[in-house]
């Protein structure tokens, strides 16, 4: 399982199935950005993140990311 944050604040849990549900209050792995910059770079280096940059829809970036981490998943289901 990977914890992924948007910069919203936005919380999900991915799971190795393809499962994504929303979270509160979980310390991130990833961190989803629209546009990557110096001083998001600094903050994902500073809190030891990952960072996933992604300009589309929420939904998207998160089917996208579950993709690439568990290639072996076809298809995601939202929670």
């Amino acid at each position: 399982m990977v914890i992924a944050k948007f910069e919203n604040g936005d919380t999900f849990l991915l799971s190795e199935n393809g499962s994504i549900s929303k979270f509160q209050n979980l310390k991130p792995d990833i961190l989803i950005v629209d546009k990557l910059s110096p001083d998001l770079l600094n903050y994902a280096i500073e809190n030891n993140l990952k960072i996933f940059e992604c300009n589309k829809k929420e939904n998207e970036c998160l089917e996208e990311l579950v993709l690439r981490l568990f290639p072996q998943c076809k298809s995601c289901k939202f929670m």
